[in-house]
């Protein structure tokens, strides 16, 4: 792999990273401006609520959590985000 190559991957990482930080930027000020009237995400505990929102309003969500949990079941890592899988399939909370 030559020089132009990588710097190709490169540029097309960095416009994919600052494309989903742009899209998730204008979805956080639409949240602010807009409020939804009904919020069924569960509860997150983090620090700062400006935390708390953006990870509300980021773009693709979904589709990251089914990647991570795909790749964790490929990797066979039963433990992850503090809860373990067991045999049976059933999860319990790892503190």
């Amino acid at each position: 792999m030559n020089k132009t190559h990588k710097l190709i991957y490169m540029i097309e990482f960095l416009v994919l990273i600052f494309g989903l930080g742009i899209i998730s930027a204008v979805k956080l000020v639409d949240y602010y401006i807009n409020p939804p009237k009904v919020n069924n995400q569960f509860a997150m505990d983090l620090d700062n609520p400006l935390e708390e929102d953006l990870a509300y309003c980021f773009c693709g969500k979904q589709l990251f959590i089914n990647t991570n949990g795909a790749i964790c079941r490929l990797l066979d890592q039963p433990l992850m985000n503090k809860v373990v899988r067991l045999e049976n399939g059933y999860c319990e909370l790892f503190i």
